[in-house]
């Protein structure tokens, strides 16, 4: 893991977790969301830490999660994610409601 994608400081009573990726945006990768835990940690088990500023480095505080493919794994296993697993889900589609049937669409309200 690379050190340098979260950055942590500490000014007086102020611990400030810094996201090091602004080339993604400071997208959510596995490798960031592993150090953030340990950085959050740090913080907790720090007696003169009375608050945690989360800040993003760069243009962007976070894009979000890093969806990019990683050329390193050859399989994604959802069960690796824990508790934040997202899935993959299909909408069926529906065909479109022509502007002569929309009346027999009920609006609740």
């Amino acid at each position: 893991m690379s050190d340098d994608v979260a950055l942590y400081e500490v000014d007086g009573h102020v611990a400030v977790i810094s996201m090091n990726r602004p080339d993604k945006r400071n997208a959510l990768s596995a490798e960031l969301k592993e150090k953030l835990i340990e950085l959050f940690k740090r913080a907790e088990d720090d007696d003169d830490v009375a608050v945690v500023v989360l800040r993003g480095n760069g243009k962007s505080f976070c894009a979000g999660a890093d969806i990019s493919p990683n050329p390193a794994k050859k399989e994604y296993k959802v069960d690796q994610l824990g508790e934040n697993a997202v899935a993959e889900i299909t909408i069926p589609r529906r065909e479109p409601i022509l502007e002569e049937d929309a009346s027999q669409v009920s609006t609740a309200e």
